[in-house]
């Protein structure tokens, strides 16, 4: 009767943490098969449209550990690593052009990036980049 209380508890436990790493698997694919685009930013006391008047910042991950995109007005590559499922940390960008930039919607965003700790992708198919448990920025699928 031990051991097959063993085997079941053995097995029960391999069949949740097997839904577990298919779940993060799943966020990570979705994380790097879209493109995304900024739609939230926490911390600013600027409204988002008056940061962002023109174009919204656009981000997207490779599945070899790069990140590219858009400041809103600079283009930018960088790396990225994830150790724990769902932990994310973002390189500050090392290539980028160097365009004069009004206000402060490219300085918040580049600074937000690199204090993000997590990512998530919500069912309705947003990413959220979390500073720990705080949503620092959430983007939409680009169109």
């Amino acid at each position: 009767m031990k051991k097959v209380s063993f085997i079941l508890g053995l097995t029960l436990l391999l069949v949740v943490a097997g839904c577990k790493c298919t779940k993060n698997a799943a966020a990570y694919d979705k994380l790097t098969a879209n493109g995304w685009e900024l739609e939230y930013i926490t911390g600013v006391r600027i409204a988002f449209d008056g940061l962002y008047p023109d174009t919204k910042p656009q981000l997207s991950f490779t599945k070899t550990g790069e990140a590219n995109g858009n400041s809103s007005c600079n283009p930018f590559s960088t790396r990225y690593t994830t150790k724990d499922p769902n932990s994310i940390a973002i390189v500050a960008p090392k290539a980028m052009t160097m365009r004069f930039c009004e206000g402060e919607g490219e300085r918040r965003f580049l600074d937000m990036m690199q204090k993000v700790t997590k990512y998530d992708v919500t069912p309705d198919g947003k990413l959220v980049l979390l500073m720990d448990d705080i949503v620092a920025m959430r983007f939409k699928k680009k169109s």
